[in-house]
């Protein structure tokens, strides 16, 4: 919603009309824009002088502005779905990912779930009506390997010794991760949600009969 906002104000500034982001020709990021390659337009560009504007983005005229930086005031952070969550809830108990290995499946799922939303970037819905779609991976552990013990590790006792669960589990020992796969959504916009879960279920399914 940062990037959304600013890339909006950028737009304004590039127009000329920066007076309906709510900020006057002299605003820093309106010299920057004109200026980037001055390192003294540079340093002013910090959190204190976004947050010290957002109470001018919030009476801008520009709507899409106005609106996300209230949302941003009042903590209203655009909704997600959480696809791997929907996936893992309509996977059927007795499916045969159910049977792989764990790396094995987190393998399959993640790569259903990445096709669903690429799929979903492709609809209508996704393009009209300003979704995004956020992933990043993410390690189920991160092993350490010190002997008798780590503040940052699993420790376990074999034989006497502690040694980090890594030594001994295969599947940890593997650094198996998965990645998020989220999309947000304006939830004031009357049944997206619905819509959204819909496709991305439906998408889900599809693959599932093909595994």
């Amino acid at each position: 919603m940062f990037a959304l906002l600013l890339s909006r104000v950028f737009e304004l500034i590039a127009e000329g009309n920066e007076k309906n982001a709510g900020i006057n020709e002299q605003h820093p990021l309106v010299t920057f824009f004109h200026q980037p390659d001055k390192l003294d337009n540079s340093l002013l560009l910090d959190d204190s002088l976004f947050w010290g504007s957002l109470y001018l983005f919030k009476t801008a005229h520009d709507p899409t502005i106005n609106k996300i930086a209230n949302r941003i005031a009042s903590r209203k952070i655009y909704r997600a779905h959480d696809v791997w969550k929907i996936a893992e809830r309509i996977i059927p108990s007795n499916h045969p990912i159910k049977k792989e290995d764990a790396i094995k499946r987190i393998e399959i799922i993640n790569k259903i779930c990445q096709e669903a939303c690429e799929k979903l970037k492709e609809t209508a819905i996704f393009k009209e009506k300003n979704c995004y779609y956020d992933t990043y991976g993410r390690p189920i552990y991160k092993p350490e390997y010190v002997l008798g013990g780590d503040p940052q590790q699993i420790n376990v006792e074999i034989g006497g010794e502690i040694l980090d669960i890594a030594s001994i589990s295969p599947i940890v020992a593997s650094a198996a991760s998965f990645k998020i796969h989220r999309i947000y959504f304006d939830d004031e916009i009357a049944g997206l949600d619905d819509n959204i879960e819909n496709i991305i279920v439906e998408h889900i399914k599809t693959a599932l009969k093909e595994c």
